[in-house]
């Protein structure tokens, strides 16, 4: 499944971008830590042994909103989440800066089908930021 995933993102190497970057934002954050995300870290991973760092730069995004998503939902919107789970901020604010998805795993299982979208969203429209932070200001 990883070679199979690998080599059709190999085939977009023409393609736009920010179409690959929202691809690969969206598998990193849509099984985060599994078989996806790591099709998708290893393409990164690969893409700057050849010199291209933007493809990285969406990796990461990808697998930084989760957890920082999660930290500013519990920390804004406390009476949406137990007392157990607002004492998750903190940690999910360390996971998300050093590139750790999986402080969003508990999250995900209570509740896919609200937070797996909802973060995928989020990975994609960080890619959006990462394009226009690239656009020389005139």
């Amino acid at each position: 499944m990883n070679t199979a995933l690998t080599n059709a993102l190999n085939s977009m190497g023409g393609s736009s971008k920010i179409i690959l970057g929202m691809l690969l934002g969206g598998m990193i954050t849509v099984d985060m830590g599994g078989p996806i995300n790591k099709a998708a870290y290893v393409f990164g991973t690969a893409s700057i042994a050849s010199g291209n760092y933007d493809i990285m730069a969406a990796v990461m995004i990808g697998g930084m909103v989760p957890p920082l998503a999660i930290a500013l939902a519990t920390f804004f919107f406390k009476n949406r989440f137990t007392e157990k789970e607002q004492q998750t901020t903190l940690t999910n604010i360390i996971m998300e800066l050093s590139f750790i998805t999986e402080g969003s795993i508990p999250f995900a299982a209570s509740d896919p089908l609200h937070i797996l979208p909802a973060c995928v969203v989020g990975s994609i429209v960080g890619m959006f930021g990462l394009a226009l932070l690239k656009k020389p200001l005139k």
